[in-house]
């Protein structure tokens, strides 16, 4: 059994990786690539923070990355590889004044083949991007009205794939509408989810908006699910499913101990083609917050969600979450890799049928980093990955219609922004348990880790650096053995170190 859980480890190629520099370094969106690797975008203060596109191999090794110095702010919130083989990227632009939307194109080795904004004389954003059925992209985002009390519109952006704006248009009422995420529906039109204030005096209300091929209202609806007032109810991601219909991740404001304790839930619910609710799950357990963030639908037909557990009392996870088609859990899983504030971006089925989940952390040198956990199918990754055992409730929002869209004109602008291509620091922060002293070198034929009280032994035939971590991913020991026998005092518990190619547990009594 041990050694099919190693084969199956290293075919699936288990890894958790930061990527950074001295500074802070934030990570926004990470897609699969054909090639079985990753492709991901950042906002690296280590690089002057300018917004950076960076490609990783299926190891998690970083194959080329790309700053682009546009503006002052500058976001890449979303990125997709496209069905050429290169990657388009959407985000803000701060440049020219006052923000707008931006496309950054790619070819499939990461050189630059344009950049466009897309603005008014309100400020705008993209947050998420795909590709649709006939080659070109739509966009979701938000434009404001600064000048009518900083309202917000759903902004929706259909353009071709020469980034051509074919048209654009608007949704909202007097108060602030976000928009999140956006699919195509199997008509060719479009749905997607974010929230509404517009039905007040609640804050807000989650937000699912369908459109036609032509981006033609079908319908608008709000869902406010059950609790006690204030009532806050959000989305941030939404899939077409294989049966036609959509399903929807967010999260939902509850209380606890009758109201006095206010806390997060994870949400998910499924709508059938047409927009009629099929089931809805709410995943929380008392005094913490949970957030789902990114939703899939994996190759099985389930649902898996990426998102964040965080309390005061907790150090923030990353949260995976499983669900059958029903809205069944069929697992859930946390990583908190031993840092304080860990934020998920974004979650996707690998080549390998694995789980990539890519955010930022508060790393040990003070500043942010970017990490991406690669998990096999189901979540696991032993030693790294724990089990969560939330309480699942079934709810039922009250849904109503909204109206109220408009078309915007958009005038687009061409940039050329220098290019850089700088060196990301990359440190594994959790091997896992199972992948136990493998190695290739031709100089090492060997390295052996014995075990005595209080401390561990290690035999190497050369001298190489090694590093020991505890089994929540904190680096406890960094050092070098020395050729022959090196002692490394430790406190009892279980460890997990590495020492080039080489990887192993050590259980100190």
């Amino acid at each position: 059994m041990t050694g099919l859980l190693m084969s199956l480890m290293v075919s699936q190629g288990l890894w958790a990786k930061t990527y950074g520099g001295a500074g802070n370094d934030y990570f926004y969106s990470v897609d699969k690539t054909s090639d079985g690797g990753l492709v991901a975008v950042g906002k690296p203060y280590s690089f002057g923070g300018d917004p950076m596109v960076f490609k990783l191999s299926t190891s998690g090794d970083v194959q080329w990355t790309r700053v682009y110095d546009i503006g002052d702010i500058v976001y890449l919130n979303s990125v997709i590889q496209t069905s050429e083989g290169g990657y388009i990227a959407t985000g803000e632009n701060t440049y020219p004044s006052p923000g707008s939307v931006l496309l950054l194109r790619q070819d499939a080795l990461g050189n630059l083949l344009w950049i466009k904004s897309y603005g008014t004389t309100e400020p705008s954003n993209g947050r998420s991007i795909i590709q649709t059925a006939d080659g070109g992209f739509a966009v979701v985002g938000e434009v404001g009205y600064a000048t009518s009390g900083n309202y917000l519109d759903v902004l929706v952006l259909k353009f071709s794939s020469a980034g051509v704006l074919e048209w654009a248009r608007t949704f909202g009422g007097a108060d602030y509408e976000y928009g999140r995420s956006i699919v195509q529906t199997t008509d060719n039109g479009f749905a997607i989810v974010g929230w509404t204030g517009a039905l007040g005096p609640q804050p807000c209300s989650l937000l699912v908006v369908k459109l036609d091929a032509s981006g033609g209202l079908v319908w608008a609806r709000s869902f406010r699910f059950p609790g006690a007032p204030p009532l806050r109810d959000m989305g941030y991601s939404i899939t077409k499913t294989s049966d036609g219909g959509l399903a929807i991740a967010g999260k939902t404001w509850i209380t606890y101990d009758g109201g006095l304790t206010y806390y997060w839930d994870l949400l998910v619910f499924k709508l059938d083609a047409t927009g009629g609710l099929l089931w809805a799950r709410r995943l929380g357990e008392p005094g913490l917050d949970e957030s789902g963030y990114s939703l899939i639908q994996t190759s099985d037909g389930g649902l898996v969600v990426g998102g964040n557990l965080d309390s005061s009392a907790v150090k923030s996870n990353f949260l995976l979450v499983k669900l059958d088609a029903s809205g069944t859990l069929l697992w859930s899983r946390r990583f908190s890799g031993g840092y304080t504030a860990m934020t998920a971006g974004s979650i996707v089925e690998t080549m390998d049928g694995g789980l990539a989940i890519g955010g930022h952390v508060w790393g040990g040198a003070g500043a942010y980093d970017l990490l991406v956990l690669k998990t096999d199918g189901n979540g696991n990754y032993p030693g790294c990955v724990n089990d969560w055992t939330p309480t699942v409730v079934n709810v039922s929002p009250n849904i109503a219609s909204l109206s109220g869209w408009a078309v915007r004109t958009l005038t687009p602008t061409e940039q050329n922004p220098p290019l850089t291509t700088p060196s990301l620091t990359v440190m594994d922060v959790c091997p896992p348990v199972a992948q136990k002293e493998l190695g290739e070198s031709p100089h090492v034929s060997g390295i052996t880790c014995s075990l005595v009280p209080g401390a561990t032994i290690f035999l190497s035939p050369v001298e190489i650096p090694v590093s020991i971590y505890a089994p929540d991913g904190r680096l406890v020991y960094s050092g070098k053995l020395m050729k022959g026998q090196t002692r490394i005092p430790l406190e009892p518990g279980v460890y997990l170190w590495r020492a080039g190619t080489y990887k192993g547990k050590a259980v100190v009594r």
